[in-house]
């Protein structure tokens, strides 16, 4: 799994974090917004199952990071990074910075504990 995170005007960058720990959901009246238009996107995306917006604790000196956490069938997607940072450079600006992790299904489980999904893929009924 990998954090790729972007600060400033630089490009996503991908880093390998050695701990995660899951603190608990990132919640508020900005975060409301950025969850519905990522919503928006993840519906166009039919590898996206489940996400979760979470604040992360990586084990090192960096302290509380918010994290966007994708479960996802197809693995990292650089593509989908770069449209999830576009949307948040729009909302807070470049001097904010976002980590995504694509999580797995062992990740998943010690995630909802502390958080749930703000975004779940659901199956179209058949016609």
């Amino acid at each position: 799994m990998s954090s790729f995170k972007r600060k400033d005007s630089r490009p996503a960058q991908e880093v390998t974090p050695p701990v995660i720990n899951f603190v608990g959901e990132q919640d508020g009246s900005p975060e409301r917004d950025l969850k519905a238009r990522f919503i928006k996107l993840f519906r166009e995306e039919a590898a996206v199952q489940r996400t979760y917006l979470a604040r992360t604790d990586y084990g090192d000196a960096t302290g509380v990071n918010v994290a966007l956490c994708v479960k996802s069938s197809a693995g990292e997607d650089m593509s989908l990074v770069s449209r999830v940072s576009a949307i948040f450079g729009e909302m807070f600006g470049s001097h904010e910075h976002l980590d995504v992790l694509f999580i797995r299904d062992d990740q998943e489980q010690q995630l909802r504990v502390v958080c749930t999904p703000f975004y779940e893929r659901t199956s179209s009924p058949v016609v």
